[in-house]
């Protein structure tokens, strides 16, 4: 009996506490949006956008941290390395300037940890830019549901 009160009492304190090891939000990178679109070879995937203010995934203003995963929504959950040089699992870049899409991580992971029924997407992420910069931390973002067309 003792037992049951006792994970009772962790199952309440979870709850309450939001996603278990999700991390505070990278420094100035604070919303994040999510959406569907298609990996090099025209399967799935998902974009998520990493922003400093809310953000609309067809017109990102800058400065923005851009996520993609060669998944499908079904198949987010785990660590996806999405670093160069293979961007086997996907890619992250940095965007500081309208249109500048080169700052690509050198290396680094995302984090899947929940996609609620709302489709929310939450994790973490820790990348690193050149010369060395990193940034870490997690995210909740929203699910826009606009559909990508592959294929």
């Amino acid at each position: 009996m003792v037992a049951l009160l006792t994970l009772g009492a962790v199952a309440m304190l979870a709850l309450s506490c939001g996603v278990i090891g999700l991390l505070a939000p990278p420094p100035g990178l604070t919303h994040a949006t999510a959406i569907r679109a298609c990996s090099p070879n025209d399967g799935p995937a998902v974009r998520i956008l990493l922003s400093t203010d809310a953000i609309d995934p067809r017109s990102p203003v800058v400065p923005y941290i851009q996520l993609l995963i060669w998944k499908s929504p079904t198949e987010l959950i785990g660590t996806w390395d999405i670093a160069a040089p293979t961007h086997s699992k996907g890619f992250a870049l940095r965007v500081s300037t309208a249109g500048d899409y080169s700052d690509v991580a050198v290396s680094g992971s995302v984090t899947v940890i929940a996609v609620r029924t709302d489709g929310t997407v939450v994790g973490n992420v820790d990348l690193v830019f050149r010369p060395g910069e990193r940034v870490r931390g997690g995210f909740t973002a929203t699910w826009d549901p606009r559909v990508a067309m592959c294929g």
